[in-house]
């Protein structure tokens, strides 16, 4: 494995604000832990770590013994099949969790997908057992955290229709709009406007295409006037037409 995809981060280390004051506090699943209080929050949390981009960050079929939550950065989560071929199963955002599964269990188990760093990430560890009593702490919580899991749950299903329903563009519409929504409830988009550091064959794995076909299906939306994308800067140039375009067959 070469320097540049070795498992794992570089440093681990506690860089991180206090729970306190961290901004990410209102984020994805973090946010729905935050009504427990900063202090139950640092109390789960023992240890936080970065990594440099196509760094793997878990592995398909290891022991996962914690809870990742991304602070900064983008990700990937990634089944990998036997002949190399791979499939891009969701993007990870500021605010999400890597290990879904272990939120879902609330236990410890082993991994069944691979998680890979598309930039240079922050990420905090949490406990699983605190996790658990975190969760538990009062009914308001485990509601949180169901609508959390929800939330991420709806996500796979949207995207297992637009593979198995929806031609490129539309698959390429929903996806765009997905991940400019998410953004934008994390203060990270706005007006239309996101870094977008995916490449093209985080793209293709993602909405089972090939690259060049990514590339075609841009440029289309592109001469249509629904997007511009450049340098790693995605523009939604029409809203309303892209939501058109994403119920298309």
């Amino acid at each position: 494995m070469s320097a540049s995809m070795k498992y794992q981060s570089d440093l681990a280390v506690d860089l991180f604000p206090d729970c306190r004051t961290c901004a990410i506090g209102a984020l994805g699943v973090y946010a729905a832990a935050h009504t427990a209080g900063a202090a139950a929050i640092a109390g789960a949390r023992h240890g936080a770590s970065i990594a440099r981009a196509n760094a793997l960050l878990t592995r398909a079929g290891e022991h996962q013994s914690q809870i990742r939550m991304l602070r900064r950065g983008w990700a990937i989560r990634v089944a990998q099949l036997a002949d190399g071929r791979r499939q891009v199963l969701s993007f990870i955002l500021p605010g999400d969790l890597f290990d879904l599964e272990a939120l879902l269990l609330l236990s410890e188990g082993t991994s069944s997908y691979t998680t890979r760093a598309l930039t240079d990430v922050e990420y905090c560890t949490f406990s699983t057992t605190a996790m658990h009593a975190l969760v538990n702490s009062s009914t308001e919580q485990s509601r949180r955290f169901q609508t959390y899991l929800q939330s991420q749950l709806a996500l796979y299903g949207r995207r297992l229709t637009d593979l198995g329903q929806r031609a490129a563009p539309g698959r390429m519409a929903n996806l765009l709009l997905e991940l400019h929504n998410r953004l934008a409830e994390r203060g990270l988009a706005k007006d239309g406007v996101y870094e977008m550091p995916a490449r093209q064959d985080d793209l293709a794995d993602a909405l089972g295409l090939t690259p060049v076909h990514i590339n075609r299906t841009l440029r289309g939306l592109r001469e249509r006037g629904l997007i511009d994308f450049d340098r790693g800067v995605m523009r939604l140039l029409n809203i309303r037409g892209l939501e058109v375009v994403a119920e298309e067959e």
